[in-house]
């Protein structure tokens, strides 16, 4: 079907461009928007429903307060509907959707503004079929009304800059405050303003004070409300006087992600049209683009992410392949230049698309996630979500589609040249939906196995169900009192201090994240798995793969959860294995307070050791036991609450590197105290 649709969407276009025919207009954003809006039962899937829960919570509690949670003026536009009709699935959903598409239309506004209908005819079609623009909206995320409302500051600042109106100018100021209340980055929207001013020559005295007022209004708000938010700690500020001579090698790092994103898009390549003189002499690098283009699909379907389920939509660890075309395209365009077959011409507008992707694109880059700083190379301790450019975006889109209606409208390219460049686009923009639509479904999917394990739980009528996401619980309220319910079960947080409460549980937990099944031992569980089919974007071929899994687990007396400490498992003579570093820790079930007998058998590695068992934090061991080379019964006896019990192996003596012995495994580094076989109670 779609190799059917990719050429009638073309002529379409180029319909379009000959006639600006309003049925093909309406009849294209008629079927867009339908997809688009589709899907209002996928507000709360992933981890969405954190930001409801806050929502709710703020109807409740001050917002100005000093409280450890996250802020964001969404949360307030949301509260205000809630107060008015009752927080429901469909009414985030509607909200959201109906802020999306405020900044779709704001970035076709924008291209009409700053050039012609046609580019944001195909500005348009971009963005309704933008893969992240598609996904993230159908969630209840800040993203995306984040993204329209930093759309809709720079729409009214370039009315501002072509009226000279000052309505315009400061209405600008205004949502860029809102889009800095709504999520931190929008913060570079006050210096990215000043500059576009500059390359106006617009900056006067009345400017610099506007923009300096609202920049105070800012920080003021930064240390009102966001100054406590727990989730400024996620994020480095990445600066030499923080990070040294790092600084440099991590910046590469951040950007590094960020251009194979870019790339990813399946815009980035045709968008240099936009700074490009459209020449007849010009037609072979043309070409060439367009090759690298076709070339950039292909890889992108057969070298995606690596970690798709985390970082989705950008090529998480398969990066090469990206840069070589984009060594080639620069390639290209350097002997098209040298040759004199083509020639740059660089105007206000691009310069300010320029202004705009950039000033977001370095935000990301100075104020970024560091992950295993000192433990890993310095280029990849850096960490890019994909939706943390979505903002940057329009401003590509823009220039992507500038470019292609300046190659469209030239005169002096031919009109075969025309079909192909429109049939490329038109690929472009199907293999963008489909990937757009894998997606959805994809986490889609995902949300329903969390709907399907519900269902599971609902039959045991469980208190709690407790889930991977670690939303931030503050130490001034309990927010379980806030929590988001759904058929009557109150969601919570594996990883917050309820986990060592005494109430009995079931637990609701993913094998991608917390703890993965061969870290439970002695559970009763059911495995429910999320499937999902994914079309090919390039072929015919449609695959069935798992999303994730579900394990439905009822806690019994001698339930064991390994937390940390421990390798993986091993089978000597058949029974499960493992061994431990210097120490390690585990939770035990219990069904009641008790005491009792723990029971394992022990054998050290290399020499004899002592191993002491601690429980539940206490100072001092409740056991000091030998340990030789062999295996032994080790005993000890324990005083057991009602519920979980946190459990401590420790070695006085520590623990040794097989590779750093004579008579050991050379290959195998890692640090080895004690086997551990048969944890129960007695």
């Amino acid at each position: 079907m779609k190799f059917l649709v990719i050429p009638i969407l073309s002529l379409c276009i180029y319909r379009y461009y000959k006639t600006r025919s309003k049925v093909i207009f309406f009849t294209l954003l008629f079927s867009l928007l339908v997809t688009w809006f589709w899907g209002f039962d996928f507000a709360y899937r992933w981890d969405a429903v954190q930001h409801v829960v806050r929502s709710k919570y703020y109807l409740t509690h001050s917002y100005f307060g000093s409280t450890e949670e996250r802020h964001s003026f969404l949360y307030l536009i949301w509260g205000g509907f809630y107060r008015l009709f009752g927080e429901s699935e469909t009414l985030t959903h509607l909200i959201n959707m109906s802020l999306g598409i405020c900044g779709i239309f704001g970035i076709y506004a924008i291209s009409r503004e700053l050039y012609d209908d046609f580019t944001a005819f195909i500005a348009l079609l971009v963005s309704l079929t933008f893969p992240a623009f598609f996904l993230v909206n159908k969630w209840a995320y800040l993203d995306m009304p984040f993204t329209s409302f930093v759309i809709i500051t720079f729409f009214f600042l370039f009315k501002y800059l072509n009226t000279g109106s000052d309505r315009f100018f400061y209405s600008s100021l205004i949502f860029a405050f809102i889009s800095y209340g709504t999520k931190d980055p929008g913060l570079v929207l006050f210096p990215a303003i000043l500059a576009c001013l500059f390359i106006y020559h617009r900056v006067d005295r009345k400017a610099l004070i506007s923009i300096g007022f609202m920049l105070l209004i800012s920080v003021l708000y930064y240390f009102k409300v966001m100054y406590y938010s727990a989730i400024m700690a996620e994020f480095s500020v990445i600066t030499p006087l923080t990070f040294g001579g790092d600084t440099v090698a991590i910046w590469a790092g951040f950007l590094r992600h960020e251009i194979a994103q870019y790339i990813y898009t399946g815009i980035f390549f045709l968008s240099v049209f936009a700074f490009l003189k459209t020449e007849k002499k010009s037609e072979m690098f043309l070409y060439a683009l367009l090759l690298i283009q076709i070339l950039l699909l292909i890889i992108s379907e057969n070298y995606p992410s690596k970690l798709i389920f985390s970082f989705p939509l950008f090529p998480w660890g398969n990066y090469v392949p990206y840069y070589i075309l984009l060594g080639l395209s620069v390639m290209c365009l350097l002997v098209s230049i040298s040759l004199r077959q083509t020639e740059i011409s660089i105007d206000k507008r691009g310069v300010a698309m320029l202004i705009w992707a950039a000033s977001l694109t370095a935000f990301f880059i100075i104020n970024g996630r560091v992950i295993d700083y000192g433990l890993k190379p310095l280029l990849d301790v850096s960490v890019l979500d994909f939706r943390y450019l979505m903002p940057a975006m329009p401003a590509l889109i823009i220039l992507f589609s500038s470019g292609i209606s300046k190659i469209v409208g030239s005169k002096v390219y031919s009109e075969k040249s025309k079909h192909i460049v429109l049939l490329v686009l038109a690929l472009t923009l199907i293999f963008n939906f489909i990937i757009a639509t894998n997606s959805t479904f994809y986490y889609a999917n995902s949300g329903n196995l969390r709907a399907e394990g519900y269902k599971e739980l609902q039959e045991q009528s469980p208190e709690v169900v407790y889930t991977h996401w670690p939303f931030y619980y503050g130490s001034g309220y309990d927010i379980g009192k806030f929590a988001w319910v759904k058929d009557n079960i109150t969601v919570k947080d594996i990883h917050s201090n309820y986990f060592n409460s005494t109430e009995d549980r079931t637990f609701l937990l993913f094998d991608t994240y917390c703890y993965t099944p061969d870290r439970l031992v002695d559970f009763n569980s059911k495995k429910i798995e999320a499937k999902t089919y994914l079309l090919s974007p390039l072929s015919t071929a449609t695959t069935e793969e798992t999303v994730n899994s579900v394990y439905i687990l009822k806690p019994e007396r001698g339930s064991i959860v390994l937390r940390d400490g421990f390798y993986t498992v091993e089978y000597w003579d058949n029974k499960p294995t493992r061994w431990m570093g210097n120490s390690s820790t585990l939770y035990i079930y219990s069904d009641k307070n008790m005491n009792t007998t723990l029971s394992m058998k022990a054998e050290s590695f290399y020499c004899q050791r002592t191993l002491e068992v601690y429980v539940n934090g206490n100072v001092n061991p409740v056991s000091t036991n030998m340990i030789p080379t062999s295996f032994v019964t080790v005993e000890s006896a324990v005083n057991l609450e009602k519920g979980m019990n946190l459990i401590k192996l420790a070695t006085v003596e520590g623990s040794n590197k097989p590779c750093d012995l004579a008579d050991s495994n050379p290959e195998d580094t890692r640090d080895l105290s004690v086997a551990i076989q048969d944890i129960r109670l007695n």
